[in-house]
């Protein structure tokens, strides 16, 4: 049973990636747009926009993951570059 839908209208690309924080409470997804956005969970994700949304990629992120500390997240791009974000 699909519990929430997270989605937003300017989002118009594929989903590369995705993960949620250590504490469960934030969901990020690398898109084919070169972005990465984050969402509250415990928003309604068919009404609430992302929270964030994270440029600075030249092609589209193909990989993501939250460091073992949970400060900061890792995305990984086909431009053969991995950025940390905190």
């Amino acid at each position: 049973m699909c519990v929430n839908k997270f989605k937003s209208e300017k989002i118009v690309c594929g989903i590369t990636s995705a993960s949620f924080s250590h504490s469960g409470r934030l969901l990020f997804a690398g898109m084919d747009d070169f972005n990465c956005y984050g969402w509250d969970v415990s928003r309604d994700g068919m009404t609430a926009p992302p929270l964030w949304t994270l440029h600075g990629h030249e092609n589209r992120v193909s990989c993501l993951d939250v460091c073992p500390s949970g400060e900061c997240l890792c995305t990984g791009s086909w431009d053969k570059v991995l950025k940390l974000w905190a």
